[in-house]
């Protein structure tokens, strides 16, 4: 049993260093995309495949790592991913949140 145990938490160490970096990168894209009105397509296609990503390492940490820090910190990132997505409009700005998600991309393909 111990040497399941120790390749059970191998495998969790090298999932988790795989994973960081796309963590990382998802902190940066989403400081880019706060309150911006003038979102980059790249940039927006990024940030949601990273999001979808994160939703599903979410639930990973939740099934093989309840209660532990990095799964705090991966539902605390996605809550905050989350809540820039489903942003309410402001109305004083042009589109926000999920819509104006969609809109960069509808632009980026149809030209």
């Amino acid at each position: 049993m111990a040497k399941r145990d120790k390749a059970i938490q191998t495998g969790i160490s090298n999932w988790l260093q795989g994973r960081q970096p796309e963590w990382q990168r998802l902190e940066v894209l989403l400081q880019k995309q706060k309150g911006r009105r003038d979102r980059d397509p790249d940039s927006v296609l990024e940030f949601v495949q990273a999001y979808r990503n994160l939703a599903r390492d979410v639930s990973l940490a939740r099934q093989n790592m309840r209660d532990s820090r990095i799964t705090r910190y991966l539902e605390a990132l996605l809550t905050t991913c989350f809540d820039l997505v489903h942003l309410k409009p402001d109305p004083d700005s042009f589109c926000h949140g999920i819509i104006s998600f969609y809109l960069v991309i509808v632009q980026y393909y149809l030209s």
